[in-house]
């Protein structure tokens, strides 16, 4: 029911989706009982046709997770050869000297 809503509104304000480069989901839901972990698309970048006419090139990406169970999403106007690929993870001693890092490793 919600969902239809949902889309209901997108449909009555003209709202297009602009979709995703990268990652395909947004949002990691939780473990129970052992069950399998759920993926879903949950977090959308939505504009009107004007908007979209302005900004031809714009892309949205979905960038990798750290506190949240929601990926953040990166609007680029004017992307400048995006590509899509896994980087590779690289720890800095620094990162220790935060405060709040031993809470954050935990």
């Amino acid at each position: 029911m919600a969902c239809q809503r949902f889309r209901d509104w997108m449909n009555e304000c003209s709202l297009i989706d602009l979709g995703y480069a990268c990652t395909r989901f947004t949002w990691r839901g939780p473990v129970w009982e052992g069950r399998e972990m759920v993926y879903k698309r949950l977090d959308r970048a939505l504009v009107n046709a004007d908007w979209r006419m302005r900004f031809k090139e714009a892309k949205v990406e979905v960038l990798t997770r750290t506190r949240s169970n929601h990926h953040p999403l990166l609007f680029t106007l004017e992307p400048q050869n995006q590509r899509c690929r896994d980087r590779l993870f690289r720890y800095e001693v620094m990162w220790k000297l935060h405060p709040e890092f031993d809470d954050f490793i935990n």
